[in-house]
């Protein structure tokens, strides 16, 4: 007689189904015609909060480090979220729910937080694009890719890679990636008297601090020996100061 009671990693499958049908069900008509009155409502509110935090006299200008901070790090954690859906995409069904949940909540944070620093160059009537060298508020001025991002051969990797190196790989880039923006924000609370900028570059800074211990621990789970050392800014592989070619 065959024994008919589902496995752990059959169960496990199951609901990670259903937990993704949950978040499918977001994606309903109603759902549909509700999520940009709702997005409307929401960045209403962002922008009156803004508004009467910061009068019009005291916008940042454009090559202030606030702008130049919004614009970095913006491009910074857009990488971030698309290393994370690309993984997330791949996990198959019997992956780790509660990794899963960790790759979301990355990619929800970041894009919310792409949002806000959008809002602030909308509300500072800037620009989102500039000519400014990456870094060049931070003084670190360099040229190719800001400290921390991953490489387009890097991002590659990971929609390649089998499962296990997948992870480890994107464990390890994030780590590097996380150490970087940290550095980015705490050096725009040192610069800024912004209270809106500030409070936002403190909760990044608590957020992916908090990440690197969650990144190495799922690095080490699937395989990896993701590092603990910081990797300061300036020291970064893929940025190169700017005059020393």
């Amino acid at each position: 007689m065959t024994d008919s009671t589902p496995s752990s990693s059959d169960q496990n499958a199951e609901i990670k189904r259903a937990a993704r049908a949950a978040a499918d069900e977001q994606r309903s008509p109603l759902s549909a015609y509700l999520r940009p009155f709702i997005l409307f409502v929401a960045a209403a509110a962002v922008i009156l909060y803004l508004i009467t935090q910061m009068g019009g006299d005291d916008f940042p200008a454009n090559d202030s480090p606030e702008a130049g901070f919004a614009r970095d790090m913006i491009t910074h954690h857009a990488q971030a979220v698309e290393m994370a859906l690309i993984v997330r995409d791949r996990l198959p069904d019997d992956a780790s729910i509660q990794f899963d949940q960790f790759l979301w909540d990355i990619i929800s944070t970041q894009q919310n937080q792409i949002g806000q620093m959008e809002g602030w160059l909308d509300i500072w009537g800037l620009p989102k694009g500039t000519t400014a060298s990456p870094m060049e508020w931070m003084g670190h001025e360099v040229t190719g890719l800001m400290p921390g991002m991953a490489t387009d051969e890097e991002v590659d990797q990971l929609r390649t890679l089998p499962e296990d190196e997948m992870v480890v790989l994107f464990t390890e880039l994030m780590v590097v990636h996380h150490q970087a923006a940290v550095e980015m924000g705490e050096a725009i609370i040192d610069m800024s008297d912004n209270d809106v900028v500030e409070r936002l570059a403190q909760a990044m800074v608590n957020s992916q601090t908090a990440e690197i211990e969650l990144l190495q621990m799922w690095g080490e789970r699937y395989g990896g020996t993701a590092g603990s050392d910081s990797v300061p800014v300036a020291a970064t592989p893929q940025a190169s100061p700017v005059g020393d070619n």
